[in-house]
């Protein structure tokens, strides 16, 4: 009669965690895509949202990350994200990612990406110094890569593009002499310079010039997904909570200081792929040093003339 007791005991515990298990709320996957990067913004964005789901777990029921292994270009990207293979993804405002996809309107960045830098080689570091105007910036070739959204800024505003796949590639491309600047973001040239110089020796900043245009960087998710109202609760609950301010410095104060150190002549472009609006709606999250220079700017920010 024991043996049995103790079978039946057993047996009304299995059932009674079974039936506990089958009432919790069960985790929903969330993919992201992997991109190879030197630069730490991927990391940085990637921690950001994963605190989001989980302050806001409470609330939406808990979820199981899931990074892909292989590497993903940008591009691919947003038709992953249409085909539901990724369910969140990283970019900067750029048209087709605002007409295929939902943006969640907090610039992870805070404005950062917009102060623009370029790299070049030591043979031409003496004659772009004699370069003053917008107009002299432009008769110089600049590598990008293709799908990127500040292709689409760099072409309305009368650049010359030479564009490449990679990035090894276009670094490739600009040693080979096939263009003599390479556009980055300040925290892509301050990784990026170390790691490519091992191999590129002849590498180097143009410090004498620098572009500003606001490039916002948001996360994207389907045009279907449900997502969006999550994240942007749990967004704001770490900006209120100072979370998020917290961790942007942890990443990314020493390029804040990088950007001081140098004396460079700002050239300013206005972004076709934004409204006027969406510096002002911004505002509130971004950067002091973006600001000034926001302010500074003698052109539209945005792309007033469909407004």
């Amino acid at each position: 009669m024991k043996k049995v007791a103790v079978a039946l005991l057993f047996a009304m515990l299995a059932t009674f965690y079974a039936n506990a298990e089958a009432l919790e709320p069960q985790a929903r996957s969330i993919i992201l895509p992997h991109m190879q990067v030197q630069a730490k913004h991927r990391q940085y964005s990637y921690l950001l949202l994963k605190q989001a789901l989980a302050v806001s777990s409470d609330k939406f029921g808990p979820v199981n990350i899931i990074e892909q292994t292989r590497d993903s270009v940008i591009k691919r990207q947003l038709v992953e994200l249409n085909e539901g293979a990724i369910s969140v993804a990283v970019a900067m405002a750029e048209t087709d990612w605002l007409e295929q996809a939902q943006v969640i309107r907090f610039p992870i960045l805070k404005g950062l990406a917009s102060y623009r830098m370029f790299f070049t080689r030591a043979d031409r570091i003496t004659k772009l110094k004699s370069v003053q105007s917008l107009a002299q910036l432009k008769q110089w070739p600049v590598g990008q890569g293709d799908g990127w959204s500040t292709n689409s800024v760099l072409q309305k505003n009368g650049f010359n593009l030479v564009l490449g796949t990679k990035l090894n590639s276009l670094f490739k491309m600009l040693q080979a002499r096939r263009f003599d600047l390479l556009m980055r973001s300040s925290y892509e040239v301050q990784a990026e310079l170390p790691h490519y110089q091992v191999e590129m020796p002849e590498l180097r900043i143009a410090e004498n010039i620098a572009v500003f245009t606001y490039l916002p960087m948001y996360f994207f998710v389907a045009k279907d997904s449900d997502l969006q109202v999550r994240l942007e609760y749990g967004l704001k609950q770490l900006e209120q909570s100072g979370l998020a301010g917290e961790l942007f410095s942890q990443y990314f104060s020493d390029t804040q200081a990088f950007i001081e150190q140098f004396d460079a002549n700002v050239f300013y472009l206005s972004n076709p792929n934004i409204g006027c609006d969406w510096y002002e709606n911004d505002e509130a999250y971004v950067l002091k040093q973006i600001k000034k220079m926001a302010q500074n700017s003698p052109v539209d920010i945005g792309n007033c003339l469909h407004e």
